[in-house]
């Protein structure tokens, strides 16, 4: 029976050791697998960095060859054109219907603001001179109270007035 418990302990033992071991194998490779993750993730930016850089140069590129092309500059000029006319075409037939364009109103709009703000500004001065007209109307009336009181007073005292 002690031959049996020993070989099970030695079992025991050894099966611990493997798991051991193999949970240490496990841990090592998840660093290694985390630590290569890392490096391919920070290559992979560069690479992007550099692939958009030169994407960005080389579009430039095309972008300014594009625009330097006859047709292009044929067909851009010839946009502008149509856009003119158009343009020309929609105020004419606004003028007919008795529509105003866009630019009109716009101006309009505009003269309506200066307009509001300068009546505004007339009635907040109309506003105070009301009040200032009311005020000095009130200092009026107490000064010819005032007035009143005196020759009431030089009356009764036989001509002389206090004051």
């Amino acid at each position: 029976m002690a031959e049996r418990e020993t070989l099970s302990e030695a079992t025991e033992s050894r099966i611990n050791e493997a798991v051991k071991f193999v949970d240490d194998e496990f841990q090592r490779i998840q660093r290694e697998l985390n630590a290569r993750r890392k490096s391919l993730e920070k290559d992979f930016t560069a690479r992007r960095k550099k692939v958009e850089k030169r994407t960005r140069k080389e579009m430039k590129r095309i972008q300014s060859e594009f625009k330097k092309n006859p047709i292009v500059k044929r067909a851009d000029a010839a946009r502008k054109d149509v856009t003119k006319q158009v343009e020309s075409r929609v105020d004419s037939l606004l003028g007919l219907m008795q529509i105003a364009p866009r630019s009109e109103v716009q101006r309009l709009n505009k003269k309506l603001t200066t307009m509001n703000r300068r009546l505004k500004a007339a009635e907040d001065g109309r506003i105070t001179a009301e009040l200032d007209a009311q005020r000095l109307s009130e200092k009026m009336a107490t000064l010819n109270r005032r007035l009143k009181a005196i020759e009431e007073s030089r009356k009764t005292n036989g001509g002389s007035a206090v004051i």
